[in-house]
């Protein structure tokens, strides 16, 4: 009756042990939807009752955290606005499709963003790279540049720089980039009606005015004279 007793005592203790080790190996395989039963003295079904309950908690953590990532990952496919992630060395690792697009030369061309920067506005630019890479994590700033389009025109854009070169999930420069050109044209336009006469497309009183000023500040420490010379045209509104 020992031995019978005895035999059975194992069999009901090892059965759930293997059942608890047949688990844990298909978790670790990365089956997380895997469950045991809970069967056994109460410890064990303690034991695999908690083991379910992980595994599913395990579950349900890795269904949230992919469906994040699907979300990301859509709202990165859609984006209106162009990120990228560019090295230290200023070779680009990473585009959004919408940057991609819109400025990225092409496959299998590695990308320089100084490249892609008009030659008048690098300088500035570059200014304002060395001061966010000289920076601390997660260290910004704005800028405003003109950037060469995939059609070869160049675009107005405006950028923003944020240090994360030191973050492991980065390991970059982030820039958040978005096309201003119909905001500049249309900014030139209101400033080229209001300095000019809309009929004849002459320079009107204002900005007479604004270059008179700018040539008394610029004479104003030396001796040198400022002239003006006005002419008036007899019935000029009938020409």
């Amino acid at each position: 009756a020992a031995l019978v007793l005895s035999h059975r005592l194992t069999r009901s203790i090892l059965r759930p042990l293997r059942a608890l080790e047949r688990g844990t190996m298909a978790v670790k395989a990365g089956e997380y939807d895997h469950q045991v039963p809970e069967e056994g003295y109460h410890e064990l079904s303690r034991v695999g009752s908690a083991f379910n309950a992980m595994v599913s908690q395990v579950n349900a953590r890795g269904a949230e955290v992919q469906s994040r990532e699907r979300r990301l990952a859509a709202l990165l496919e859609n984006a209106s606005d162009g990120i990228v992630v560019i090295a230290r060395d200023s070779t680009l690792v990473f585009a959004t499709p919408a940057f991609a697009k819109a400025f990225h030369p092409g496959r299998g061309r590695t990308t320089d963003m100084g490249d892609l920067v008009h030659p008048d506005d690098r300088e500035r630019a570059g200014r304002a790279w060395a001061r966010v890479l000289a920076g601390d994590l997660g260290a910004g700033e704005e800028v405003e540049a003109r950037m060469r389009h995939r059609d070869g025109s160049w675009h107005h854009v405006w950028a923003r720089f944020t240090n994360r070169l030191d973050d492991p999930d980065v390991e970059g420069m982030v820039l958040n980039i978005s096309d201003v050109t119909e905001r500049h044209e249309f900014e030139e336009r209101l400033s080229y009606q209001a300095l000019h006469d809309p009929l004849t497309g002459l320079a009107n009183r204002e900005l007479f005015r604004q270059r008179v000023q700018r040539a008394a500040v610029a004479h104003a420490a030396s001796d040198a004279p400022i002239s003006v010379l006005y002419l008036d045209v007899d019935e000029f509104k009938h020409i």
